[in-house]
């Protein structure tokens, strides 16, 4: 709905409309710009032509996510594009997309010859909120791990609870759960078990059995 309006990604088809926005806006505010993107809408060479238009404007960085609008977050990202892309910038370039393990991060780096220095990690840090601290060489066992994360999980489904009915606070946890459930060893069962709760009471139940009987990774 957002983009057949030709908002949102939507504006990646149309460089002049996006010329347009930005001198308006560039001229008007005081505070840095930072711009994220994808690819292009359909065509993930499209980036060549907007990388043009950002390069006229006083910008912090530009996030690119290297997939298309079309992929959503479908298939794989396509770090080729973002390397050639490093050398038609002006601007500071950020990296994003299926940086998933510790291994994505490093093997990514070495294919960019270590030019980028700033990352964003979108799934990958909901599947493994440690990914971060993995990245710098800072590895918890398994045990530690689910002692923080427990912590973590409490203080996010009380800030729940606090606002929201439960029939949305089941909503919102499940969604969650859907990334949660890779940090134990039974990921399909655990999220298949959170999926089919069908009242906050069984959920609770549910999760409070995660806890005690299944194993972090």
């Amino acid at each position: 709905m957002v983009t057949k309006r030709g908002f949102g990604s939507g504006i990646l088809n149309e460089p002049d409309k996006l010329e347009r926005i930005l001198e308006g806006v560039s001229t008007k505010i005081n505070i840095e710009l930072s711009i994220k993107c994808r690819l292009g809408f359909e065509n993930e060479n499209d980036i060549f032509s907007l990388i043009k238009v950002y390069n006229k404007y006083p910008l912090k960085e530009i996030i690119v996510h290297s997939r298309t609008a079309k992929q959503m977050y479908k298939g794989l990202a396509k770090p080729d594009v973002f390397y050639d892309l490093i050398k038609e910038s002006k601007h500071k370039l950020v990296y994003n997309g299926d940086i998933i393990l510790v291994d994505d991060y490093y093997s990514l780096n070495t294919k960019f010859e270590k030019k980028i220095n700033t990352w964003m990690i979108g799934r990958g840090l909901l599947q493994n909120p440690f990914l971060a601290n993995e990245i710098n060489g800072n590895f918890l066992s398994s045990e530690s791990k689910k002692i923080l994360f427990e912590k973590f999980y409490n203080e996010l489904f009380e800030g729940y609870r606090n606002k929201l009915q439960p029939s949305h606070i089941l909503m919102r946890m499940q969604i969650h759960w859907e990334y949660f459930s890779f940090l134990f060893i039974n990921q399909r069962k655990i999220y298949k078990s959170i999926k089919k709760a069908n009242n906050i009471n069984v959920y609770t139940k549910r999760v409070d059995n995660i806890f005690i009987a299944e194993e972090f990774v």
